[in-house]
């Protein structure tokens, strides 16, 4: 009989992975089972972690690491950052003879009005 070994999940949510240096039939199916079950079970924690995001956009590297940086600068998560410029630019076409310093405080006063509804990133 082989030795067996045991790695324990983190947490009670989590199947723990058993092993065993014997090389049976049985003993590699239950391994299989024990790794599907560990798979199924980091899948459903990544669906609910990411069940809120709404889509993926693809961006240069090179935008990226511009966002990386601004957003270092301005207090912000990459992704609010992101937000931000994206909001400020899709305003900015809409309204193309107000400055940026305009559109900012247009949406000041609009939070203002309805602070649940409009909020600057």
């Amino acid at each position: 009989m082989g030795d067996r070994h045991h790695l324990p999940g983190k947490n009670s949510n989590e199947t723990a992975i058993t092993f065993s240096s014997r090389t049976s039939k049985g003993t590699t199916t239950v391994i299989l089972i024990e790794i599907a079950m560990n798979i199924r079970n980091v899948y459903v924690l990544y669906k609910q972690a990411t069940e809120d995001l709404v889509g993926i956009v693809k961006i240069g590297d090179e935008l990226h690491e511009d966002i990386r940086r601004a957003s270092s600068v301005m207090c912000r998560s990459i992704n609010a950052q992101a937000e931000f410029w994206m909001k400020i630019g899709m305003l900015a076409e809409a309204n193309p003879t107000l400055s940026f310093n305009e559109i900012i405080q247009m949406q000041l006063e609009a939070a203002q009005e309805f602070p649940s509804d409009a909020a600057v990133a």
